[in-house]
């Protein structure tokens, strides 16, 4: 048996550069000027009510921060002063609606 040597060729290897990316688009490029104008689509985003709300909470959330904060500055200062008076009014008139 004699070792034979057998050649391959790769015929196009690096002759043609791949970038997917640059494929893609150049093609939609070509489909977007072969619409009409009334063709293309575009993007819209609906916001429920609910949504909305919940972005008014975030304002709330901040000014809650910044109050609890101005207490817990008062607190450590010793300047916190709590009306037990009405503390315990709030409380009755609480226990009472129920």
């Amino acid at each position: 048996m004699k070792d034979e040597v057998k050649k391959l060729k790769i015929n196009g290897y690096h002759s043609n550069p791949i970038n997917p990316y640059q494929h893609y688009s150049q093609s939609t490029k070509k489909v977007e000027k072969t619409k009409q104008p009334s063709q293309v689509k575009s993007d819209q985003v609906n916001i429920s009510d609910e949504a909305k709300k919940l972005q008014g909470i975030k304002r709330l959330e901040t000014e809650r921060i910044t109050k609890v904060n101005t207490i817990k500055e008062k607190i450590e200062n010793g300047t916190y002063s709590i009306n037990t008076d009405e503390v315990a009014k709030k409380m009755l008139s609480y226990w009472k609606s129920k």
